[in-house]
C-alpha cells in the first residue's frame, strides 16, 4: 500500500503562513518514503489565488508529488472536554493521510470534543491539535509529542512557546491550555479542571 500524507495550512486573507516549516515537513516525509520527489509549489499558490479575505483551510495530499489540493473556508470551534486517553504504542511520527486510530479513539469519548494523548505518563497531543500551556509566567508545551506541529516549530522558533516535559500529574500545577496547529494560535484559551479521565474546560 502506498504512503499517502497530507499538510494543512492556512490561508488568511490572501496569504499562506508560514509555508516553510510546512515544505521542511513536506521534505523530510518525502525523503524518509521515495525517492526522486517532488512538490509542486506553484500548483500549491496557483490553487489558492482567487480566493478572497478571510479564513480558509487548504489540504495538499501527496505522496512522491502532490495529489491532490483541498480549500475550504475554516471557523475555529471551542474545545468544552477533553477526554485524557493513553496511547500505547501508537505511533505518528509523518502526517500520514490515515487517521483511524484519531477518530476511532475519539468515538470512544462520545461526550468530549477530543482527547488528549498520554505517553508513558507524559502529555502528548490531541487529535488534531499540540498543546500549550500556561504555568503562571510562561507559554510551554510538552517534549513529548505524536505529531511536531508546524505551528508548534514556529512558536517554539520564535521563542513563545519553551518545550519542558510535562505528566499528567504535572497537569494541576498549569493555570491555562491551548490548542495550537497550522489553523490555530492562542485565539481560545481555557482554564481547567481534571475529572477523573477528563478535562474540563472553561474558555477566557
Amino acid at each position: 500500500m502506498k504512503a499517502e500524507f497530507f499538510e494543512t495550512l492556512r490561508l488568511l486573507n490572501g496569504e499562506l503562513c508560514q509555508v516553510e516549516f510546512h515544505l521542511e515537513r513536506v521534505q523530510k516525509t518525502q525523503e524518509a518514503f521515495f525517492t526522486g520527489a517532488g512538490f509542486e509549489v506553484n500548483a500549491l499558490y496557483n490553487a489558492i489565488k482567487d480566493y478572497p479575505e478571510g479564513l480558509f483551510k487548504v489540504r495538499v495530499d501527496y505522496d512522491s508529488a502532490i495529489t491532490g489540493i483541498r480549500v475550504d473556508m475554516y471557523e475555529i470551534q471551542p474545545h468544552r472536554k477533553l477526554g485524557i486517553v493513553d496511547a500505547g504504542d501508537f505511533s505518528y511520527p509523518f502526517k500520514f493521510a490515515d487517521r483511524d486510530f484519531f477518530r476511532e479513539t475519539l468515538n470512544g469519548c462520545p461526550d468530549c470534543d477530543d482527547v488528549l494523548f498520554l505517553k508513558d505518563g507524559c502529555v502528548t497531543d490531541t487529535t488534531y491539535c499540540n498543546i500549550a500551556l500556561f504555568d503562571g509566567r510562561e507559554w510551554v508545551t510538552p517534549a513529548t509529542f505524536l505529531l511536531p506541529g508546524t505551528k508548534r516549530a514556529a512558536l517554539l522558533h520564535s521563542g513563545a512557546l519553551r518545550e519542558t516535559r510535562v505528566t499528567v500529574h504535572d497537569l494541576p500545577g498549569y493555570e491555562a491550555i491551548a490548542f495550537i496547529n497550522a489553523m490555530r494560535d492562542f485565539e481560545k484559551r481555557y482554564t481547567f479542571v481534571r475529572d477523573q479521565n477528563q478535562l474540563i474546560l472553561a474558555e477566557i
